[in-house]
């Protein structure tokens, strides 16, 4: 993969975009459905390079303290923390690559399977259902 490959119009290139996707975390959650969207989109990546491309940001994210989280299924959280996946930034990117590429690269709905914050946004009120504006979205399932 070209790290110096710019976005689709001229924007950042993806040594920029993982520079900074860490920021992307601070009071708010970044899905595995974004991160696979916009390497395919914004970046036109494929193939080997769309797996790269999502390693690294995974592995980016997990380095900067951010953790796995999916679906809560109590009733009250949308999301809980997962560990399923190790706890190693590489360990956990190697482990979301090896699942998406199990499941034949999807582009996964929004919402939908894992996604990535910070440790304070579970306890944050955006993750409580009650609090919520789209309490009535289904929640997600692994």
């Amino acid at each position: 993969m070209n790290m110096d490959a710019r976005a689709y119009g001229q924007g950042e290139t993806i040594r920029e975009l993982l520079t900074d996707a860490h920021h992307e975390m601070k009071g708010d959650l970044v899905g595995l459905w974004s991160i696979v969207s916009h390497g395919r989109v914004v970046y036109r990546l494929e193939g080997g390079d769309l797996r790269e491309f999502v390693l690294l940001y995974v592995a980016t994210l997990i380095a900067h303290g951010g953790i796995v989280i999916d679906g809560a299924n109590d009733g009250i959280h949308y999301w809980r923390r997962t560990d399923r996946y190790g706890t190693k930034a590489v360990e956990v990117a190697e482990a979301v690559v090896r699942e998406w590429i199990a499941q034949g690269e999807p582009d996964p709905p929004s919402y939908e399977g894992i996604a990535f914050t910070l440790p304070d946004y579970l306890e944050s009120e955006d993750n409580l259902r009650a609090n919520n504006p789209f309490s009535s979205w289904p929640v997600p399932e692994r």
